[in-house]
C-alpha cells in the first residue's frame, strides 16, 4: 500500500509569535536599543515631564526622574533575562504563572491599554503638526490620521520595519528635543533661573516618583518582553533595556520639564 505524505508542517509567522525566536533571526544591542529608544520616545513621556514641572523644582525633577527610572530598570533587567532566555512572547511567558485561561485574560488587557496609547500618541503627534504648520481642524484631524496610518503600518510589518523606522526617527526626535531645550533656556535667560524655579501648587517628592514609574510601568513590564525575546545574549537585552530608560526616558523627562517651565516663566 503506497504511503501517504506526511502534512507539511504550519508555516511559522516571521515574527514567531508562537515560539520562541531562533538563535538565527535575535538582534544586536544596537537593534534592541533602537526599538526599545524608539518606542519611549514617545508624547507620554514629555507630558511625564511637563507635570513633574507643574508641582517640582527642576532639582527635584531630575532626583524623582531617577530614582523612578532605578525602579523601572529593575523591572527591565528581570524581564529582559528572562525574555532573552525563553525567546517568548508575553503571552507565551503569562502561561507560566497564571495557566492557559488566566493567560488570556493577562495577554488581553495589554493590547487594550495599548490602544488607549496608540490613541493618545497618534492625537498628540497630529496636534503638534497642525500646531507647527497652522492647521485647522480639518487638518488637524488629516494629521492625526496619517499619525496612526503611519505607525500601525510599520507596526504590521514587525520588528524589522519598526528598526528601520527608528534609526530615521530617534535622530530626529534627539535633535527637536535639544533643540527646543536649548530654545526654552533661551527664553529663561540663565541656568540660574532654571535652578530657581519653584512651582506654583508643589507636590511631595513621593508622588512624582509615582509618576515617573506610572508613565511606564505597564509597557516596561510587558511589552519590553516582546523586544528583548529578540536579544543575542542575555546582556544586551539588559545594555539595551537600560539605554532606553536611563539615557532615553530621562531625556524626555528633563526635556518636557524644560519647556514646560520656560512656558510658565
Amino acid at each position: 500500500m503506497k504511503k501517504q505524505p506526511a502534512p507539511q508542517a504550519v508555516q511559522q509567522d516571521s515574527e514567531f509569535s508562537r515560539c520562541a525566536v531562533p538563535e538565527s533571526e535575535r538582534k544586536s544591542y544596537i537593534s534592541l536599543t533602537i526599538v526599545w529608544t524608539g518606542f519611549i520616545f514617545a508624547i507620554i513621556s514629555l507630558m511625564a515631564g511637563g507635570s513633574l514641572a507643574v508641582g517640582l523644582s527642576f532639582q527635584e525633577i531630575i532626583i524623582v526622574s531617577l530614582i523612578g527610572n532605578v525602579f523601572l530598570c529593575a523591572i527591565a533587567v528581570a524581564v529582559s533575562v528572562i525574555a532573552s532566555r525563553t525567546g517568548l512572547t508575553f503571552a507565551l511567558l503569562t502561561r507560566y504563572s497564571f495557566g492557559s485561561s488566566g493567560s488570556r485574560v493577562a495577554s488581553l488587557f495589554v493590547p487594550i491599554v495599548n490602544v488607549g496609547w496608540y490613541t493618545i500618541q497618534s492625537a498628540s503627534y497630529g496636534h503638534f503638526v497642525a500646531s507647527v504648520f497652522g492647521f485647522g481642524d480639518v487638518g488637524e484631524a488629516i494629521c492625526m490620521i496619517i499619525s496612526a496610518a503611519a505607525m500601525g503600518i510599520f507596526a504590521f510589518y514587525g520588528v524589522k520595519a519598526i528598526t528601520i523606522l527608528g534609526y530615521i526617527a530617534i535622530p530626529a526626535i534627539i535633535f527637536l528635543s535639544i533643540a527646543t531645550t536649548a530654545r526654552s533656556m533661551g527664553a529663561m535667560g540663565t541656568l540660574q533661573a532654571l535652578l530657581a524655579y519653584r512651582p506654583s501648587a508643589p507636590i511631595t517628592i513621593a508622588a512624582g516618583i509615582t509618576t515617573v514609574i506610572g508613565a511606564w510601568i505597564l509597557s516596561t513590564a510587558t511589552c519590553l518582553s516582546d523586544i528583548m525575546r529578540y536579544a543575542k545574549s542575555t546582556k544586551s537585552a539588559i545594555a539595551a533595556a537600560l539605554t532606553g530608560l536611563l539615557g532615553g526616558n530621562i531625556l524626555m523627562l528633563i526635556c518636557g520639564a524644560i519647556a514646560t517651565i520656560a512656558m510658565n516663566d
